[in-house]
């Protein structure tokens, strides 16, 4: 069996993550996509541009290398799920790292990075997520002490063949965000709109909506908003993304506040989606749903099928005893291989 030791004689070594880093894991994000038989759904320089967004602020990444081999990379920051507070833990590999002996010189550093955050932050677990086609890293982070969640977070697609209309109810109107200046519009509303974590998840990071906007070909009808009476109550926000290789659109938040629900607004709202990114071109649309949300059954009915590529399963592991009080956080924004 190879020791730690043989292996530092290998020149395998950690270093921090930093934004010089970027280029080499967005050409592995798409090696992986091909390892696992699928088309990565956003371009390198897409990827790239996560790295200019402040995504692992509280924590940190790390990379492992082998000479000047990349070797896989990975990340622990405060983060929240399900509407607790969660340390964020990432962990990607290439294929030839993938031994214990190699894996273990980048996991034993993560997991004291984990520890130091969660002390920090007075946080006591940490949790990862994986794509049900990733059966690659799965077995690694549950051979580290991770284990599985019965909550998952469901995929669909819409072939978007056949698209009803949905015409608004009475006294409501739909137009596009002004964006960026209504971007803490969105976010209200998605503070609103998530008024059950537990179940429902956590609304859109701040962080996502410059990331969409610096993406090649933005549209401002990617962002919707819904108004009852002149007063904002809802939103959708639709991603950039591939399916196939082929543009896609992803319904990546849906919004509406208590109190204007069960109208048909959601229903107006990702009709007028689905419609225009039809009109772009897009043969399918994504979206995704934590599998405690009753919100599933909403998807069903406005023509979305599983996707179970677009399905992930999270794993959770407990931290060591928090020291220091908890501060206050917010959603984590989504790091490189979460969205892709």
């Amino acid at each position: 069996m190879t020791t730690l030791n043989e292996v530092s004689q290998n020149e395998l070594r950690v270093h921090p993550l930093t934004r010089a880093d970027s280029s080499n894991i967005a050409q592995f994000i798409h090696e992986f996509a091909r390892e696992r038989g699928a088309v990565p759904s956003q371009s390198r320089e897409e990827i790239e541009l996560i790295f200019d967004t402040p995504w692992l602020e509280g924590g940190d990444g790390l990379v492992l290398e082998r000479g000047n081999e990349f070797g896989g990379y990975g990340w622990a920051r405060r983060t929240q799920w399900r509407g607790c507070p969660y340390v964020d833990f990432g962990l990607y590999l290439r294929r030839p790292f993938r031994a214990p002996a190699l894996y273990r010189v980048l996991t034993d550093p993560l997991l004291a990075l984990a520890e130091r955050v969660g002390t920090e932050y007075g946080i006591n677990q940490t949790t990862a997520n994986y794509r049900s086609d990733d059966s690659f890293h799965a077995p690694i982070i549950q051979a580290i002490g991770f284990h599985k969640h019965a909550v998952s977070m469901l995929g669909y697609r819409h072939n978007l063949l056949d698209v009803p209309p949905h015409p608004p109810p009475p006294g409501v109107s739909l137009r596009v965000a002004r964006l960026p200046e209504e971007s803490q519009l969105i976010l209200g509303l998605g503070a609103r709109s998530y008024d059950d974590p537990d179940k429902q998840g956590m609304s859109i990071h701040a962080d996502r909506i410059p990331i969409e906007m610096k993406k090649p070909g933005f549209q401002p009808d990617q962002v919707v908003v819904a108004e009852k009476d002149n007063e904002p109550v809802g939103y959708v926000f639709a991603a950039k993304t591939a399916f196939g290789g082929e543009l896609a659109y992803q319904l990546f938040d849906i919004g509406v506040v208590p109190g204007a629900r069960r109208l048909g607004i959601g229903s107006a709202m990702v009709a007028r989606t689905l419609i225009w990114a039809k009109s772009r071109g897009s043969r399918v649309a994504l979206a995704s749903e934590y599998s405690t949300n009753p919100a599933m059954s909403f998807y069903w009915r406005m023509g979305f099928r599983p996707n179970p590529r677009g399905t992930y399963y999270f794993y959770v592991r407990d931290l060591g005893r928090p020291t220091r009080v908890r501060r206050k956080m917010a959603a984590g924004s989504p790091g490189p291989a979460d969205s892709n």
